[in-house]
C-alpha cells in the first residue's frame, strides 16, 4: 500500500496580481485565455534566452553565464472546477532523477488520488524527500533503476526534494478537478470542458487565488485573478 498525504505544504501566497481575459469560445466545451503579470512588461521579450545574464562567475579558463529563471508565466497553473464535483480517474505520475542534480519534470498537475513514483535514472543513489512530509516519504539512498512512490489524497502543492542537492526542486499540484493546465511563456493557455457552470483559480509558487464562477458557453469577460 502506497503511503498516503496527511496533508499538503502550506506556503503563503507570493503577490500574483494577473489578469486573465476569457477569449470569445472558439467552440462548445473550450475556454481560452491569457495571464499577464503585471510585474512583466507587455514590451519585453518573456523569453529566458533573451534576458541579460544576472551575472557572471570568473573561470581560469574563460566566463560562466548565470541567466534568470525561467519565465514566471509557466508556472502559473489554471484549473476549471465544476460546480457539480466531476468523476475523477487520476492517471499516474512519474518523476525522474536528472544527472546533475535534478528532477524531472520541475512542474506537473495531478488529479486527486494521484499515486507518484519517483524513479532514479541517474547513474548512482540519490535520495528523494517531500518538503514538510518526511515522514510520509523519508529521504532513503535509492540505487540507478530503483524507485519509490507515495499516493496524494487531498489537494494542495506537493514538493519533491533531494537532501544532496539542496536547489532540487519539482512541485506536484494536486488538484480536484480533470480540466487543469498550465500557461505557456507567453501567458497563453486553454482548457477543454464540458459546457456547464465553473469557477476559474490560478495557482502561483504556493498559493491559490479564487475567481468568479463562469459559465463555460459564455461570451468574453475579463476576470481579475
Amino acid at each position: 500500500m502506497l503511503p498516503t498525504t496527511p496533508a499538503p505544504r502550506t506556503a503563503a501566497l507570493a503577490c500574483l496580481a494577473a489578469l486573465v481575459a476569457a477569449a470569445p469560445l472558439a467552440r462548445a466545451g473550450q475556454l481560452k485565455g491569457s495571464v499577464v503579470l503585471p510585474a512583466i512588461a507587455e514590451d519585453v521579450d518573456p523569453r529566458p534566452e533573451a534576458r541579460p545574464p544576472l551575472g557572471a562567475w570568473r573561470l581560469e579558463n574563460g566566463r560562466l553565464r548565470v541567466g534568470r529563471e525561467a519565465d514566471v508565466r509557466r508556472q502559473v497553473v489554471l484549473t476549471l472546477e465544476p460546480l457539480r464535483p466531476a468523476r475523477l480517474d487520476p492517471p499516474p505520475l512519474t518523476l525522474e532523477s536528472r544527472p546533475g542534480g535534478g528532477i524531472d519534470p520541475q512542474l506537473t498537475i495531478a488529479q486527486l488520488g494521484v499515486a507518484v513514483t519517483w524513479k532514479n535514472t541517474d547513474a548512482g543513489p540519490r535520495s528523494v524527500t517531500l518538503e514538510e512530509g518526511d515522514t510520509l516519504l523519508p529521504p532513503e539512498p535509492t540505487a540507478p533503476g530503483g524507485t519509490r512512490a507515495v499516493r496524494f489524497t487531498i489537494p494542495g502543492e506537493y514538493v519533491f526534494l533531494d537532501p544532496d542537492h539542496p536547489f532540487t526542486r519539482a512541485t506536484v499540484v494536486v488538484v480536484d478537478t480533470p480540466y487543469a493546465t498550465q500557461a505557456d511563456e507567453r501567458g497563453g493557455f486553454t482548457i477543454d470542458a464540458p459546457d456547464g457552470k465553473y469557477r476559474l483559480r490560478a495557482w502561483w509558487r504556493g498559493g491559490w487565488v479564487d475567481v468568479q464562477t463562469l459559465d463555460l458557453a459564455g461570451a468574453r469577460r475579463d476576470l481579475v485573478v
